[in-house]
């Protein structure tokens, strides 16, 4: 039988994915009185442990996600390093993310219901209100901008539970690395124009790409996604959206309009707040959460 693998104090029992910066593993970590506890574990990948650069990018997420607490937020437990690894203990949610969730109701042929769209926008909306206003130990703004709100870091629980994750190249006040000039981070599709163009950033950034993430989710077309990076970042910058409406007939007019206007080009003419945004996406009934289990459960239940 081979024996287990640990990461510190936590036995890592299977991966759950990697990304350009970090593998996750679900892992247990056990203790005195049969304490048994099931985390996601965040470790940077191997090569990666001698770069300064995503040393400082892993530990500015941890100690920025430290200091959340939200029902709309995967909270982190801990953070630590072995064998030169740095790790970050988060919770870990069973489900699947919101983008698993889109690509089957577009292999079914079915549409999200209009109600449980506005639950995950206002589940999203009220996670981004928080980590926007969020201060530091002193009272100070930290001006979060997360940068990649995707629908593979929109996260869903098995109960319904709509969570926002990975906060890996956030940008707050408190940050050790800044990002380099010429180096765009982030996933084209879903960012602003102002960030592919490498201009001035600030909140309503992610507001752009919190539209594109629920235009996605209500229409299953994701509006800048074309073939190749370049084609993709020139739609982002110069491209036109078609109205939500024109591609969902029950589309309703209050959330379409919300979304054209948080895709506003220019920042200035999107909303000044995701609270503000929120208010303008409740034009009708939401989806409880028992309601987007059983959808969940029924669209990706193969996948559970």
């Amino acid at each position: 039988m081979p024996s287990a693998l640990f990461a510190g104090p936590y036995e890592l029992l299977n991966r759950l994915s990697a990304g350009g910066m970090g593998e996750i593993f679900v892992a247990k970590r056990t203790g005195q009185g049969a304490f048994e506890k099931h985390v996601a574990l965040k470790l940077l990948l191997p090569h990666l442990v001698s770069d300064t650069e995503f040393i400082e990018r892993f530990f500015d997420e941890a100690r920025l996600v430290a200091r959340m607490n939200h029902p709309n937020i995967v909270q982190l437990f801990d953070v630590g390093e072995a064998d030169g690894r740095p790790f970050l203990a988060m919770a870990l949610i069973e489900g699947l993310s919101l983008s698993s969730l889109i690509k089957a109701a577009r292999a079914k042929k079915e549409q999200l219901p209009v109600p449980v769209v506005r639950l995950i926008a206002v589940s999203l909306l009220d996670a981004l209100s928080y980590a926007h206003g969020l201060v530091g130990p002193k009272g100070e703004k930290l001006d979060v901008i997360h940068r990649d709100v995707t629908p593979s870091n929109v996260l869903i629980s098995t109960a319904g539970a709509v969570l926002l994750t990975d906060f890996g190249i956030a940008r707050a006040s408190t940050n050790v690395y800044r990002t380099q000039p010429g180096r765009v981070r982030g996933k084209f599709a879903y960012m602003a124009p102002e960030h592919a163009a490498e201009g001035k950033l600030d909140q309503r950034a992610d507001l752009f790409s919190a539209a594109v993430t629920l235009y996605e989710a209500l229409t299953l077309v994701s509006p800048f996604a074309r073939q190749g990076d370049i084609a993709t970042m020139e739609a982002v910058v110069n491209g036109e959206v078609a109205h939500p409406r024109t591609l969902r007939g029950d589309a309703p007019a209050g959330l379409s309009d919300a979304l054209v206007q948080a895709l506003a080009k220019a920042p200035g003419d999107r909303f000044p707040s995701a609270r503000a945004m929120r208010a303008a996406v409740m034009d009708g009934p939401v989806a409880s959460a028992p309601e987007l289990a059983e959808l969940f459960t029924r669209l990706c239940g193969d996948e559970l």
